[in-house]
């Protein structure tokens, strides 16, 4: 007879996120459930992350997946992880126009400030052996400098909330993947063919796992949330987003932080992807990047990341002109205490 070890309900434990990792997270297990052999089977909810990336820990895979949880078992499960980030930081730089996802690294570091010492810009990461570059597209790159150029040199902000947020604009590339199904309709298994040339079969065309492509946007999602107020704001939009985002008057618009939802962003009181749009949403590319690589991603798996982002930036491309327009989205900037948000 095969002993599986058991959990409580509430129980604190270690769990992986995938089942070939060599390390867990802290986590909880939030529901305990039978299988249809009697067997226990776990809900798990990972510590600091957000709610949609609770999972169910199969019979099967619970010898595998979970462990008991001590500080010295948790330390040693860290270690693990700081190992592998540290293989994978040695991979040289990937050339191809790509990018960044996410299906199950989604905690990163708040630490960092958008602030140059050299003028108000974002500060652009080096290019460096160790980090992931990302090439944009030439129409996103055009939005970038029309974008700074309104900010800092003609003294503008953009219109919040957005004609089309974030939110709006993941939620339309996911569909536009899911068809004329449900986005959670949308199998593990269903393949598209993703036509980067000319078509044809071609050496550029690739085959990509529609499930996993809006598994990845959502990750982008989560990155552009947690990374927009310390990393990707000009020095005169803190202002904008202290009065939107942190400390916004009642009634003001945009999803409202549920903390057991987003503990990610407990620090905030509105959800930025429900307000800002793609001139900022472009902006998180340019620090992505080196966010991945430091991801404990096997070489295939990072591969298929960089697919599914360069498809989403090719969306984005294709649709830049829908999503982003000078005239509707800016409006000069308030004075100091005059900050307004559109209801």
């Amino acid at each position: 007879v095969i002993m599986v070890t058991t959990y409580e309900l509430n129980e604190i434990v270690m769990c992986k996120s995938r089942p070939d990792d060599k390390f867990g997270y802290p986590a909880k297990i939030q529901a305990v459930a039978k299988d249809d052999k009697g067997r226990n089977r776990y809900e798990i909810h990972y510590k600091g992350w957000n709610i949609r990336y609770d999972i169910w820990v199969e019979s099967e895979e619970v010898d595998n997946m979970l462990f008991k949880h001590t500080p010295e078992i948790e330390a040693e499960h860290k270690k693990l992880l700081d190992e592998s980030k540290g293989k994978t930081a040695k991979k040289k730089a990937v050339e191809t126009p790509v990018s960044a996802t996410l299906a199950k690294k989604r905690k990163t570091d708040r630490e960092g400030s958008a602030d140059s010492s050299q003028g108000s810009g974002i500060r652009t990461m080096p290019a460096k052996d160790d980090l992931i570059n990302i090439a944009i597209p030439d129409k996103l790159r055009a939005l970038m400098v029309d974008d700074s150029d309104l900010i800092n040199r003609q003294s503008k902000l953009a219109k919040l909330p957005a004609q089309y947020t974030v939110d709006m604009i993941i939620k339309a590339y996911a569909q536009s993947l899911a068809g004329n199904l449900n986005i959670s309709d949308v199998s593990g298994n269903d393949e598209t063919l993703v036509e980067y040339g000319k078509g044809g079969g071609k050496q550029k065309d690739v085959v990509l796992n529609k499930h996993d492509m809006v598994q990845s946007s959502l990750g982008v999602l989560d990155y552009f949330n947690i990374l927009l107020g310390s990393q990707l704001l000009y020095s005169k939009e803190r202002a904008q987003f202290k009065a939107c985002c942190q400390n916004p008057p009642a009634g003001a618009p945009g999803d409202k932080v549920n903390k057991q939802v987003t503990p990610e962003l407990e620090d905030l009181k509105i959800i930025p992807s429900s307000i800002y749009g793609i001139s900022h949403l472009v902006r998180l590319f340019v620090r992505i990047g080196p966010l991945i690589g430091q991801g404990a991603y096997g070489d295939k798996s990072l591969q298929i990341i960089l697919k599914h982002m360069h498809d989403l930036l090719v969306f984005l491309s294709k649709n830049a002109a829908t999503y982003h327009n000078i005239n509707r989205d800016y409006e000069v900037a308030a004075k100091p205490n005059e900050t307004t948000i559109d209801n």
